[in-house]
Parts: structure tokens; sequence; C-alpha cells
């Protein structure tokens, strides 16, 4: 064995070198400083075992005859510490009778005084060898499980992770959720997706929902953690601090009008939402429990396999509405309400939409129903409010605007009326559908526009629900009553229809409710609505709609 071989087994080993004879020490400490990295020596047991603790070594060569603490003791010391440490004892002819302790402590090799190089180059070449590959053995064993651990937590992130958006799902919430004692939980639904997908195809479920989650991810404020559950819901999490309420609120409020863009088309998205809090078991059954009751409340079913024509003409129908809300092309008309001694006061504001497109009635109705389902109509009759506005201003005359569903839950459609002139205030009436009347926050709008002096007409009446101790239980007492076409129509020739119609006009005039005739479209019809005595009548037989606001008679 040459030196050359032995060197290239420890040249990155270090050494703990023990030994009480000072001039052996410092001779075989001078040997060992040429074939190990580093050699640390010491006179005794004691000092030795005071090095091992501060710092590893790769190998232990010890005496065993020395004062304070012999070898055996200081091996029997470290196997406490470090089972595995490699040991070699270097001893002296005379002390066999250590020797059997040495082999009990399953010592890794001996030396003998004085030392024969080769067999000492022999014994560390094999010890070198074995503590190398004991080593490399590790290293591996140490990368291996850090490749494995880090597959794992890959696996994790991904199955933690909504495979479309890219954003913590469900699993990842509720891990959150357990880690904190306390915490608030904003749950937030499409709740007209499947609608949606069902009118103008499965192509834009993808779109929808990836800009909902982008959208969502960039309003969340503060210390605030999203996550896309699934399909159609999302969370917003914050830990429950003294203002997490005041802060879902804010955030919820940044959701009322949402509307996202797809090929040239908007829709507007609409969340259902739910804020709950509590301790993590609380916050997960009440989790479970809502969306729970989302799921089996009508919002998820089977998509109809529709043809692409029926699909391509309803995007059609978006796309051309899309444009008419942005670039305004909407304009008021204006259909005289006329009075008993046939005067005209009062006109009902209507949209109109100056496109080619409209003259087909197949494509017409299918671009009321795009709208609908996508909810940017009162964006097209924004601009016909805002219009008709400035023309409301400069009459003296009353101005009936019919507001749907959506327009009375769009804050900027509501908004433009709050923030109108006082004069405008004063000559707005605006027609609600009573079947609406069972939501409280339409409710609540309603009354606040009522506050502010604006009048309320009750539409539709005859035709939709309309309950006397609803209106009297919320104090909603309107100042006008319209009965509907379809009713007024048939009242020269169906007499349940004309008792029905005689019953409302009754009760109006007793509550000093002024009542309207709608749908006037002929004589016959005419003379028996003023039989009845109807405050005012609408219709073609009386008037048009007209571009240009005109007060005067018939």
């Amino acid at each position: 064995m040459n030196m050359q071989e032995l060197k290239k087994e420890l040249k990155d080993l270090t050494l703990l070198y023990v030994e009480d004879d000072a001039n052996t020490r410092i001779r075989i400490e001078k040997l060992f400083s040429h074939i190990f990295k580093s050699v640390t020596t010491a006179e005794n047991g004691v000092d030795a075992l005071k090095l091992y603790e501060e710092k590893e070594y790769d190998l232990v060569i010890t005496d065993i005859t020395m004062p304070k603490m012999n070898g055996i003791e200081l091996i029997e010391n470290i196997r406490n510490t470090n089972k595995n440490q490699t040991i070699i004892i270097l001893t002296a002819h005379n002390t066999n009778e250590n020797l059997l302790d040495a082999i009990d402590l399953q010592v890794d090799g001996f030396l003998l005084k004085p030392l024969d190089k080769d067999k000492m180059s022999e014994l560390l070449y094999k010890i070198g060898k074995h503590i190398k590959n004991e080593k490399e053995n590790i290293s591996y064993k140490k990368n291996l499980e850090s490749l494995v651990q880090e597959q794992q937590n890959k696996i994790c992130e991904l199955i933690a992770k909504d495979h479309l958006t890219g954003e913590y799902n469900y699993s990842k919430l509720k891990s959150l959720i357990i880690h904190n004692k306390s915490s608030t939980v904003c749950l937030l639904v499409i709740n007209h997706l499947s609608e949606l997908l069902d009118f103008f195809g499965t192509e834009i479920y993808e779109p929808i929902i990836k800009k909902c989650s982008d959208y969502l991810k960039s309003i969340i404020i503060e210390k605030m953690k999203y996550f896309h559950l699934r399909s159609n819901e999302f969370a917003i999490f914050i830990d429950n601090t003294n203002n997490s309420e005041d802060l879902m609120k804010k955030f919820c409020k940044k959701i009322e009008d949402f509307y996202i863009n797809i090929n040239g088309a908007k829709i507007k998205i609409v969340f259902s939402t739910a804020v709950l809090k509590g301790d993590s078991t609380t916050l997960l059954k009440s989790i479970d429990d809502t969306l729970l009751k989302i799921s089996q409340s009508g919002n998820i079913h089977n998509i109809t396999n529709l043809n692409n024509d029926i699909i391509k003409q309803r995007w059609e129908s978006l796309c051309i509405a899309t444009n008419v809300a942005d670039k305004s092309l909407s304009i008021p008309y204006y259909q005289p309400i006329f009075s008993q001694n046939e005067e005209h006061l009062m006109f009902e504001v209507l949209c109109r939409i100056n496109n080619n497109f409209f003259k087909n009635e197949n494509k017409r109705k299918c671009f009321f129903e795009s709208c609908k389902k996508a909810q940017i109509f009162s964006k097209i009759t924004l601009n016909v409010l805002k219009s008709s506005i400035k023309q409301i201003e400069k009459v003296n005359a009353l101005f009936f605007i019919n507001l749907c569903k959506n327009e009375i839950l769009d804050s900027e459609f509501i908004n433009t009326i709050i923030n109108s002139p006082i004069k405008v205030k004063n000559n707005i009436v605006i027609e609600v559908n009573p079947s609406l009347l069972n939501e409280n926050k339409i409710i609540n709008i309603i009354l606040k526009l009522k506050d502010i002096g604006i009048r309320i007409c009750f539409d539709n009446v005859g035709l939709e629900s309309f309950q006397i101790k609803r209106i009297l239980d919320i104090n909603l007492i309107p100042s006008f009553l319209k009965l509907d076409k379809s009713i007024i129509s048939s009242i020269p020739f169906n007499e349940r229809y004309l008792n029905t119609v005689q019953a409302y006009t009754i009760f109006a005039k007793n509550m000093n409710i002024k009542t309207i005739a709608v749908g006037i479209e002929n004589q016959k019809c005419y003379e028996v609505a003023k039989k009845i005595g109807f405050d005012y009548y609408q219709g073609y037989y009386l008037a048009e709609p007209q571009e240009t606001i005109k007060i005067g008679e018939i």
C-alpha cells in the first residue's frame, strides 16, 4: 500500500487522535497530518470527550491506558452519543486484558504499538474506504429523501391548487382554517353560471371562471387570502381581527357591479355571498353546510346540448347588445299618457335601438333573451335614462320609467336617479313589477327612492302577483297603479276581467292611488275603460311613442 493511494482515501476525512504519551502523540500526529484532512489531538479521555461533543469526526483513534478517563470509558461515552462512530484502538502488546472490552464495544479496528506502517496503512485504507462509502450512502439517501420530499410537496401543491386557475382550492382553505383558532370566510358563488352555459354554450365556462378568479384576486385587501374552491365557488379568508367584518363588507361592495368581456360580448356576473366566522370546527361545518345548500338549490343541473347555429345567433345578439351599451346607441322614446279630459302631462320613457338587426322578429326576440341572460340590459337602458333626464329637466310633466330587477339592483343605474337634479326627481315615476316585492333588498332600494321624493307606480297589475297585505305591511303605497295590457284589452268581452278591473279601481280610489289603463288599442276598449273610471289612459290608439316630447291633446 503506497502513501499516494492511502492519501486518496483519507484526504477528505477528519481525525480525533487520543494519546497520553506526548512523544508518541507528536510523532504519530505528524504522520497522520500528511494523510488526513485534519487531525485533532487530546492527551486523555476527558479532553477527548469534550472535543468530540463540540465537533463531529469521521474517525477516532484512541489509546486504551490513559489518566482521568481510559480509552474503554471514552469509547463507551462516544457510543452513547453516536453508536455508528468509526473507532480504532491504538494499544501496546501488554494491554490484552482490555481488548475483550473493546471487542464488546464493537470497535472497527486495532493498531498495536509500536506501529507497523504496512499494517497501519492497510487498516486505515480499509477503514477509510468504508467511511467514504458510508458517507456516499448517507449523502445519496439524503438526496433521495430530499427528492422524494420535493416531489411529495409538488404533488401536495398540485392537489391543493385548482387545475384551471392555478389558485389554491378547498383543501388548502381547510388546512388554513384548521391552523387558525378563529377565522372569517366569505363564500362567493356565481349564481347563474348554469343558465349562462345553458344559453350561450359550455365554451364560455373556462373564460368566465378565469376572469372571475383574476378579478377576485385583484381586489382582495389587506390580510385577505383568495381561494378558488371548485367550479363556480370561490372564497376569501381572513384571520378574525377587530375589523374583519368591515373588511369583508368592503370587499363584497366591490363585486356588486362586475362585468366581464368575452370575445366582444359583455356579461354581468352576479355572486351570491355568505360571510361565515367562528372557530375551525364550527367554520368548516358552516362552509360545508352552505355549499351543500347551494348544490341542492338548483344552481347545478345538466347543460342542454345546443347546436352551433343557435349559439352563434345568441352570441351575435349579445355582441350587438354590448356594442349598443358601450357606444350609447339606445335612445329614449316617449309615449303620452292621457287624462280623462284627453289632455296629457305624462309620458312613459321607452327604449329604442336603431339597428337593422331588429327588423327580424326572431332576432329581436333572441336579442332580448341574450340581454336578460347576460344581465346587461340595464347598461343599455342606462343610456336612455341619462338622455331622458336632460329632457325631463326642461319639461313640466311626469315621466314613467319602468325598472326591471337588474336595473333596480344596478347601483350605477339607481345612483344616476338619486343624483339627478331635484326637478328631475320630482318629475320621475318609477314603475315596478309588484312581484319583486318579495325581495327585501329590492324593497329597501324602492323605499329609498320614495324617501327622496320619487313617485312609485306598480306595473302589470292584474297579470303578476299583487298582494295588498304585502304593500301595507312594508308601507309601500304607490302613487299609481298600471292595469296590464292583457287585462285591459279583454274587458269589452270578458265579464270576469271587467269585474276584476273594477275591483282594482275601487281599491285604488279608496287608497288615493291613481289608476292607468295600459294597452288602449281600439275605440271599444277606450270607451269601456272610461266607463270604469280610470284616471289615465295609455296605448297606440291614443298616441304612438315619439322621439320628441309634445304636450297637448290627442
